[in-house]
């Protein structure tokens, strides 16, 4: 079974969700935001 940590955030602007989510992804941080 694997360890999973659920986060929630938010933020003023659609640019920075983007630019955070995109971030994670690409970190491998996330798998999907």
């Amino acid at each position: 079974m694997s360890d999973y940590l659920e986060v929630v955030t938010t933020v003023e602007r659609l640019e920075d969700a983007e630019e955070l989510a995109k971030g994670l992804v690409e970190e491998s941080l996330a798998a999907c935001v």
